[in-house]
């Protein structure tokens, strides 16, 4: 029988080898900070802390680092954000092999701010109207790049976190009054 092989297996890994993100060890170290059953290839995780971003950090291959998930902050500006304010954790996911664009990516990030609760009954677009999200992002270092898709305001994140703001790239456009809005980088 002949064997014909599919468009993607001729499609080269994008960061490194087939199975360079479980070989690695990013799974292990990621593992305690997911609540869902991890898949044949994908995971998400939240409430990463700078103590693991100090050990994936060299882990990850520099054009990982690079990485956007869509509209948002490259990976390693995330990290940075992270190391700098005690009071940031991040949230994304892990795609790995058999796929060919294994990597890390960060999507979402909380940031604890008591201004939060004054934000808990407001419309979404009040948040930015108010300049919240220009306040975070100079809190972040993320100036230059887009807001994000969703800015919430959380009362409690859990027993460790008190107030603060939600934050998710998620989609490749952005909303803008109503309106999706195209983002542009220099």
């Amino acid at each position: 029988m002949a064997h014909h092989s599919s468009a993607l297996e001729s499609i080269p890994p994008l960061y490194g080898d087939s199975g360079w993100v479980e070989n690695c060890g990013l799974v292990k170290i990621l593992r305690p900070f997911t609540d869902t059953q991890v898949t044949s290839d994908f995971f998400r995780f939240s409430g990463l802390d700078s103590s693991r971003i100090e050990k994936i950090r060299p882990l990850l291959p520099p054009d990982n680092l690079q990485d956007r998930q869509n509209n948002a902050p490259p990976l390693d500006l995330f990290f940075t954000a992270a190391l700098r304010n005690p009071r940031v954790s991040l949230g994304g996911y892990l795609v790995l092999a058999p796929r060919w664009d294994e990597r890390m990516s960060i999507d979402s990030l909380f940031i604890e701010d008591a201004s939060a609760l004054n934000y808990r009954e407001s419309p979404w677009a009040l948040i930015y109207e108010d300049g919240i999200w220009e306040k975070l992002q100079e809190q972040l270092g993320f100036d230059g790049y887009c807001r994000p898709d969703e800015c919430e305001p959380i009362a409690c994140m859990d027993e460790a976190h008190g107030p603060g703001w939600w934050l998710w790239w998620g989609l490749s456009a952005q909303r803008e009054s109503g309106t999706i809005k195209e983002c542009s980088f220099t």
